[in-house]
């Protein structure tokens, strides 16, 4: 189970097109404030001409944080659709969401409800700009919404896939930051 959540970490890199070299080189040190400016420009104009550095920026924050716990899942990848340009976006609003909740309550937990939210708004500002555009995972999750049962659906995928790290989780996640104890 780590590998696949390390994986799903260099995943989210590579969709960010920044390679692990240029991570090290670069040594990008995103603040937590500046992580939340991020996020509002993100929610605030998803295609604005800063939208693709703001999109790296918050991914590489979400991975580096020690204070989040952001998982990407094979629920969550199913709405990454073959536009590169939205699927970054739409990635980054989701986790964008889940790690401010994380932020603002002080618990390092996955969360999934709330990732969703920023999604759901992303998602409706993509559809407002081109009205044919559609993933239908993002569609029937949004009718969960309507329907009051989101909350329900992502109990049981917790349930049935939990996004909880264990010690052994949290240090190679640490290795894999560069921060062994």
């Amino acid at each position: 189970m780590p590998r696949c959540r390390i994986a799903l970490v260099i995943l989210c890199v590579v969709f960010t097109s920044v390679p692990l070299q240029a991570q090290k080189e670069r040594k990008t040190e995103v603040s937590e404030k500046q992580f939340r400016h991020l996020c509002l420009a993100l929610l605030d104009d998803p295609l604005s001409d800063s939208a693709a550095e703001n999109v790296k920026l918050i991914i590489l924050f979400v991975i580096d944080s020690p204070k989040v716990a952001v998982f990407y899942g094979a629920e969550e990848m199913k709405w990454i659709g073959d536009d590169k340009v939205r699927s970054n976006v739409l990635l980054a609003a989701y986790s964008a969401g889940n790690a401010q909740a994380q932020l603002l309550s002080g618990v390092k937990r996955n969360d999934r409800y709330s990732g969703l939210l920023s999604l759901f708004h992303v998602y409706r500002a993509l559809r407002a700009q081109d009205k044919d555009f559609r993933i239908p995972e993002v569609e029937d999750l949004l009718e969960l919404h309507k329907k009051d049962q989101l909350v329900k659906h992502l109990q049981l995928l917790e349930e049935k896939k939990p996004t909880k790290l264990t010690a052994e989780q949290e240090e190679a996640i640490r290795k894999l930051r560069g921060r062994e104890k």
